[in-house]
């Protein structure tokens, strides 16, 4: 076993961090050959691999590293699954859990950890540590309390520097939609939590970060069906980039405020043509964004929505007009499909709405035919209710 100590670190660790690295290598050194338990708390993930990244720099030995899966209902037996027999009966030096704060049914699995502790005593002789944030350590006090007990707590928390970089990149990303929804609500929660932790640092956030912040929050919100409070994050991120002259971040926000009253239109089915109205309004100024600069990719998307609202408001005139240009540049791109199919199911309601039968029959059919292309490259049929509609379509027709 190494000896060395992280004396001069090659990444901006603070001084705080750096007590605690040195914390965790003695653990490991002095418990060589018997269990002992630790937690190991940090908000960020990413700051967690980061230490996991510098211990692996600075131990000679094999620590070894497993991922709770979401899907996991108890502690011990993923544990011992994911090491099997062979790393069991090896001299381990360490194992480093990630992956709770993910766990879909949490509370089973910390409720399960009082009885875990002694399993893993009898059956690890090595030290484990657990990588908890602050509401998966405040469950574990409440379900957990002698699994707690137990265990020493080592904290880490990333420089300001880092959380203001984390912030700025993970925004960035998802204003580019680059978002997994599974992994969303995750980020979410380390992005308030990383703004709570700079505030309380007295660090200021500059408007472009707090801007980009209620976007995300906003999203978030909107996702969970708090359509008011999704509203007013959005509202006050537009406000700072329509004033810095931003014009793609304004045109994405006017798409998800128009996301919004679409929802609430969806929603509320009694007198909802006000809110169908400024839905098209957003969708609307959008358009005129994306066309502007030329982001054909936005465009798409915003001629398919504003399309599904005239339609909605029965304007058919508007609706005959916007779906011609809508087919045209969907044409033009195979990424651009299902947008196209879409399209054609516009036009098989223009038809029926002129009760031109055989024009609605063939159009429908024509949106079929092009989603059975989609579907073929696809090994996941993800486009049920699209070939739903269109066959009710072809059925109407």
């Amino acid at each position: 076993m190494t000896n060395q100590q992280p004396d001069n670190l090659d990444f901006n660790l603070g001084v705080i961090n750096q007590s605690s690295l040195r914390k965790v290598i003695r653990t490991i050194t002095l418990s060589q050959g018997a269990f002992s338990l630790i937690l190991l708390r940090c908000n960020y993930t990413f700051f967690q691999q980061q230490i996991f990244n510098k211990l692996q720099e600075i131990e000679t030995v094999k620590i070894k590293r497993i991922y709770f899966p979401p899907n996991v209902t108890t502690l011990y037996a993923n544990i011992a699954t994911q090491l099997g027999d062979e790393w069991k009966n090896e001299k381990a030096a360490a194992l480093m859990v990630f992956g709770l704060e993910s766990v879909q049914n949490i509370d089973k699995v910390l409720t399960s950890a009082n009885q875990a502790r002694e399993e893993l005593r009898n059956n690890f002789n090595f030290p484990i540590f657990f990588w908890v944030n602050d509401p998966i350590l405040r469950k574990i006090i409440r379900l957990a309390p002698d699994f707690k007990n137990w265990a020493t707590t080592i904290e880490f928390k990333p420089p300001s520097s880092q959380l203001l970089d984390f912030i700025q990149q993970e925004t960035d990303k998802i204003f580019a939609g680059d978002i997994t929804n599974i992994l969303f609500a995750y980020l979410c929660q380390e992005l308030a939590i990383a703004k709570q932790d700079l505030q309380q640092r007295g660090e200021v956030l500059n408007p472009s970060i707090n801007a980009s912040l209620e976007y995300v929050f906003g999203y978030r919100d909107y996702l969970d069906d708090n359509l008011d409070s999704a509203l007013e994050h959005y509202q006050q991120s537009l406000k700072f980039w329509q004033e810095s002259n931003n014009l793609d971040r304004q045109g994405t926000l006017l798409v998800n405020l128009g996301l919004i009253y679409y929802r609430k239109a969806s929603i509320n089915q009694v007198d909802n043509k006000n809110l169908w109205e400024q839905a098209r309004n957003y969708f609307q100024q959008s358009l005129e964004i994306f066309k502007q600069i030329q982001r054909t990719d936005l465009l798409s998307r915003s001629l398919t929505l504003l399309c599904q609202v005239y339609l909605k408001l029965q304007t058919w005139d508007e609706l005959e007009q916007l779906v011609d240009q809508s087919l045209k540049i969907h044409q033009q791109n195979n990424n651009y499909q299902l947008f196209w199919a879409k399209d054609y199911g516009f036009l098989a309601e223009l038809a029926l709405y002129k009760a031109n039968l055989i024009e609605a029959k063939n159009q429908a059919e024509t949106a079929l035919e092009i989603l059975e292309n989609i579907k073929q490259s696809n090994t996941v049929d993800i486009f049920t209710n699209e070939q739903v509609y269109y066959q009710f379509l072809l059925g109407k027709s």
